[in-house]
Formats: structure tokens, C-alpha cells, sequence
């Protein structure tokens, strides 16, 4: 599977970025390794494995998501590969991923990024269409964080269609960092997104700027419309 290409903000993102080498191992002895487990493996696993496995992106000084598949440990001692099953597919777990956040984090047949297990009541949850549309967020939100942007509270999203029609109209979609399940927007003020939240209980919109007077403005006029909801 040809992974998607990134764009040169995220190229650029990507290269400063550390790499723990424990988190992978030559592409001869990843390919032999992969050919030695007994059973069907999807090509995507290989590819994210010899790819991105055991970087860890950062946003301007904090922590953000660690992509860290499988090790060179278990890859040099032939360890078996052990895949979840769950909803007629089959998952590759992420070491750590977001480190602050209690769920467990996957990579499943077709790439993408999810969240499986008890805190989402044995469902799959997408998160990212594949790994380019996450680092092109975690590029994105380091330039924010770099002009001292921060992120304040999140809101529940009532209707995701609706609210990204009436965004849409006024902001300017973030194409790097959107997909069919995240989506970003932004003038000169203020950035805006609209993710799922990770228990799969929806989606959610954060905002990004520095005048809270924005924020409140544009918070409150969504509350209005109905497009927001306070408890869910």
C-alpha cells in the first residue's frame, strides 16, 4: 500500500522530529520478520512500521502523539506479532500514542487511526484517516503553539454536517489537517476544530486563538444556532 504523501509544511515538520530507534529496525530484517508470522498481515503495517514507527511528534515544546508500533526487540528475537480482532478487523496497537489521554490507540487494515477497547465500549473509533492527515495536524498546531496560540475549552458538536456548512461559509478549511473525520478552519483570528471525541461519543470543536473575546463571541453565537450542545 502506497502511503499518502506529505506536504512541504509537513515534510518539513516531519524532519525535525525525534526517532527512537528501539521502535524500529532495517527495512531487510522488518520485511524477513514480517514474512516469518504465520498470519495475514495488512500492508499498511508494514509500511507505517518501516516508515514512521518510533517517532514521536511534538507541538513546539509539548508532547503530543507517539507512533510507536513494534520494537526492534521483538522484531530482532522474532516475537510474534499479536493483532486485536474486533468488528471484523484487525487492529495494530500504538505504544503510547497520546501519552495523557487514557484510551489505547490502533492502526487498523486500512491505516487509519483509531481508539478500541473498554473506554469505547468495544467500538472502533477513527480518528485520523491515516498517519499524513496527523502529522499534518501536529505541524499545523506547532506553528499555533509557536506564535503562542493556545487551545481552550471543548464544546460538544450537535449536528458535525450542519456546523462544518455554516463554518465553511465564513473560515477557510485547513486541507492538510482535514479528513472525513477531522476538520479544521481558520481565518486571521482564530483557528477552529472539529475532531471526534476519543470515547466515540461524537465530535467535539476547540478553538485556537489568543483573544478570548473571539472565542466567546463565536462560542456563544454557536450555542445560539444550536449547532453546540451543552451536555450530551
Amino acid at each position: 500500500m502506497k502511503l499518502p504523501q506529505l506536504t512541504e509544511r509537513g515534510e518539513n515538520y516531519l524532519r525535525k522530529q525525534k526517532r527512537y530507534g528501539k521502535w524500529f529496525d532495517s527495512e531487510e530484517t522488518t520485511i524477513e520478520y514480517f514474512l516469518n508470522q504465520q498470519i495475514d498481515i495488512p500492508d499498511v503495517f508494514l509500511d507505517l512500521q518501516l516508515q514512521y514507527s518510533g517517532y514521536e511528534f511534538s507541538c513546539h515544546r509539548k508532547h503530543n502523539f507517539s507512533f510507536f508500533l513494534i520494537s526492534k526487540g521483538q522484531i530482532a528475537g522474532n516475537k510474534p506479532l499479536q493483532l486485536t480482532r474486533a468488528n471484523n478487523e484487525r487492529l495494530l496497537e500504538i505504544n503510547e500514542g497520546y501519552a495523557t489521554a487514557q484510551f489505547t490507540f490502533y492502526v487498523n487494515s486500512q491505516g487509519e487511526i483509531c481508539t478500541y477497547g473498554c473506554e469505547t465500549n468495544s467500538t472502533i473509533v477513527p480518528l485520523y484517516s491515516s498517519i499524513d492527515v496527523l502529522i499534518e495536524e501536529c505541524a499545523y498546531k506547532d506553528l499555533l503553539y509557536r506564535r503562542e496560540i493556545a487551545d481552550f475549552s471543548h464544546h460538544h458538536v450537535a449536528d458535525k454536517t450542519k456546523l462544518c456548512k455554516y463554518l465553511s461559509a465564513q473560515y477557510k478549511k485547513v486541507m492538510p489537517c482535514s479528513d472525513k473525520y477531522a476538520t479544521w478552519f481558520e481565518n486571521n483570528q482564530i483557528s477552529i476544530q472539529i475532531a471526534p471525541w476519543y470515547g466515540g461519543e461524537g465530535y467535539y470543536l476547540c478553538t485556537y486563538c489568543t483573544d478570548r473575546n473571539i472565542i466567546d463571541t463565536l462560542i456563544n453565537q454557536l450555542y445560539g444556532l444550536e449547532l453546540l450542545v451543552n451536555n450530551f
